[in-house]
């Protein structure tokens, strides 16, 4: 069983892959422009991902929240997120 809950936070990066937290397998998988899953980043606390920030001075840093334990979870990527706007 896989639990109850699903996707949840959303992030993009600047080679428009699309970054999505679920919170239920622990993994953030990330997705191509074309839908292909391209990696999955396994969550080393719980199994409850739930939400995704780029930051960082380079937005190269994803932060990661894992509500099972509380953490906040950094992973370093080669391709910056998307700026936001202020």
């Amino acid at each position: 069983m896989f639990g109850t809950s699903g996707p949840d936070g959303l992030a993009m990066d600047e080679a428009g892959r699309l970054y999505v937290a679920h919170a239920s397998l622990g993994h953030v998988f990330v997705f191509a422009p074309d839908g292909e899953c391209v990696a999955r980043i396994k969550s080393c606390t719980g199994k409850t991902c739930t939400n995704l920030a780029f930051g960082g001075e380079d937005r190269r840093k994803l932060f990661i929240t894992e509500s099972e334990t509380g953490s906040v979870l950094v992973a370093d990527l080669e391709v910056a997120g998307i700026a936001l706007p202020r």
